[in-house]
């Protein structure tokens, strides 16, 4: 078994010794083809129906899957000073399963999960794992009823999913330690941004509404579009679906605000006026045919200087990591794929993949925020010599260190067609799954070979 997969799983409780040894090999043959079907994923017969038995066991709660490699993260946090946490929710969407039981409205017509993701980052955006993750379904029956919706609690509304992140990493806070919860218009909520948090605990929210403000200054919004410029900043702003990634030359401006509670506020949400610190940044002159950037950010904690707004800028510019983390979920793992047929089997696979996803992305952050490491911290040595050897043609010499992460890592995307010319940008996920795929094949034919032609096995023929 893989070195990670029992490192990360170490704590892993689910009641029987047997599921726990099913789960561990069920996360690394998933990791090794994660583009495939059981079929693929799991070799043989027995293989496979201990997959479907495991999705199928109603003593396994997707929770359960998934707190082993939450508390991974906290320990990957420990000694961190400054984490940056990015929350954003997912649809999986199951349209073309009709059979399948349990699902809820995703799309005006398809029917499927939600899923919200809670993922920890350093300072400079390495994924440290999730520390949160939830999933439901919405009520077919309450689609279209607005006013009822208003009528309900804030505790018992969808947008409660940002506070329960809250709730969830408070009590995992080290002693002196700043976690910085990030979130992106949605988020947005009055009784997040009202509701107490431990010392150490901030927001860091983009603004969608444009709320009044004390003192009679008129609206957020309104009041921050004037003023000149506190200075500028380069902004890099990630690949999305049709927009390459750029960067983009950004003004700022910032000062303290203090929000009005709204009138008809949820029940449950602190009625009570909220200072924050809000940093807007503009793109003056975007790319033809580019929308420009702008950003309404309320920060919790003060922002009195171009240093410490420039910093908040940057920190809110790693909120996208989380965007990517659901992109390798479904497209990488291809979740949406699956023929499983009730949401709570949906809802366990989606868990096991949660944890594979974060591997497939952490690798990939690893090798450009750490290229100097050691290899052997991600790749077992017989990967890294299968992969040394096939990119020199030749066995590592007797005694030759191994690779460092950044070289193997190049090497891995090479072979999931990543070109590697001076130009190019440092490879991206999609390259990095592919060539671990064939890296895992590789290795196991070699493995394959080594014992065909062991001495024993040579004795054995003649």
């Amino acid at each position: 078994m893989q070195h990670w997969v029992r490192a990360e799983l170490g704590s892993v409780d689910l009641g029987d010794a047997r599921r726990e040894a099913r789960l561990r090999t069920l996360v690394e043959q998933l990791s090794q083809q994660p583009e495939g079907s059981f079929g693929q994923a799991c070799p043989t017969p027995a293989d496979r129906q201990g997959a479907y038995r495991f999705f199928s066991n109603e003593a396994v709660a997707p929770e359960q899957i998934l707190q082993a490699h939450f508390e991974s993260s906290w320990g990957r946090m420990a000694g961190q000073p400054l984490v940056l946490v990015v929350q954003d929710t997912t649809s999986l969407d199951y349209s073309a399963h009709r059979k399948t039981k349990g699902l809820g409205p995703v799309t005006s017509e398809g029917q499927g999960l939600l899923v919200h993701s809670a993922l920890a980052l350093t300072e400079a955006g390495e994924p440290l794992g999730l520390v949160h993750q939830e999933s439901w379904v919405r009520d077919p029956a309450e689609v279209g009823k607005t006013a009822a919706r208003r009528a309900r609690p804030w505790r018992e509304k969808e947008s409660y999913k940002w506070q329960r992140t809250v709730e969830a990493v408070g009590p995992h806070q080290q002693a002196g330690q700043r976690l910085i919860i990030i979130g992106d218009r949605e988020s947005d909520v009055y009784g997040l941004l009202a509701s107490p948090r431990p010392a150490g605990v901030e927001l860091l929210v983009r603004s969608a509404q444009n709320r009044k403000l004390s003192q009679q200054e008129g609206r957020l919004h309104d009041v921050m579009g004037k003023g000149a410029a506190g200075g500028t900043m380069l902004v890099e702003v990630g690949r999305a679906q049709e927009r390459p990634a750029r960067t983009a030359l950004c003004q700022l401006r910032y000062r303290g605000i203090t929000l009005k509670p709204p009138l008809h506020a949820d029940a449950g949400v602190p009625p009570v006026p909220v200072s924050l610190w809000v940093v807007v940044i503009d793109e003056p002159n975007p790319p033809k045919a580019e929308k420009p950037l702008h950003w309404v950010l309320l920060a919790s904690w003060p922002i009195k200087s171009l240093e410490q707004a420039v910093q908040c800028a940057r920190w809110y510019s790693r909120r996208w990591l989380v965007e990517r983390y659901h992109f390798v979920l479904k497209s990488g793992c291809r979740i949406e794929q699956s023929q499983l047929r009730e949401r709570v089997r949906l809802e366990r696979l989606e868990a096991v993949y949660a944890i594979v996803a974060w591997r497939l992305l952490a690798l990939t952050y690893q090798a450009r925020l750490r290229p100097h490491d050691c290899c052997e911290s991600v790749l077992s040595r017989r990967e890294w010599q299968v992969l040394y050897a096939h990119h020199h043609h030749r066995l590592p010499a007797q005694g030759e260190p191994p690779p460092t992460l950044g070289e193997a890592l190049v090497w891995v995307a090479k072979l999931g067609g990543y070109w590697g010319r001076k130009a190019d940008a440092p490879p991206g996920v999609k390259v990095v799954w592919r060539g671990l795929m064939r890296l895992y094949g590789m290795v196991e034919g070699f493995s394959l070979a080594t014992n065909l032609l062991s001495p024993q096995a040579q004795c054995d023929e003649c």
